[in-house]
């Protein structure tokens, strides 16, 4: 298995779900694969900095998880984007509750 290739599947369907359920309106985080026994999937608010001094938020999965269903990791990674949504306006609205509930469905 090739990290490079697990990485460009997961920023693919980011960016799918980004656009079918935000409007493409979160920014993308870095997404990292990391081996944490107690997580599956967690996102950080501004973890990473390039040499420029930009600031990145992150959204990391472990490998184990690389072998569920793309309807698992689709769905976890959903939740996930909810929490970056949530960081990235600083509010959690009605709407973005009913979202947080829709993805946990």
């Amino acid at each position: 298995m090739k990290l490079s290739k697990e990485l460009h599947k997961l920023e693919t369907l980011f960016n799918e779900l980004n656009e079918h359920f935000f409007a493409g309106e979160i920014i993308t985080p870095v997404i990292t694969i990391r081996d944490n026994a107690k997580k599956s999937f967690c996102c950080t608010p501004k973890n990473w900095r390039n040499r420029y001094g930009n600031q990145f938020y992150e959204m990391s999965i472990n490998p184990i998880h690389l072998r569920d269903s793309l309807s698992e990791v689709a769905e976890t990674m959903l939740h996930e984007m909810v929490h970056l949504f949530i960081f990235q306006t600083g509010t959690k609205t009605y709407e973005e509750t009913q979202l947080s509930a829709a993805a946990d469905e």
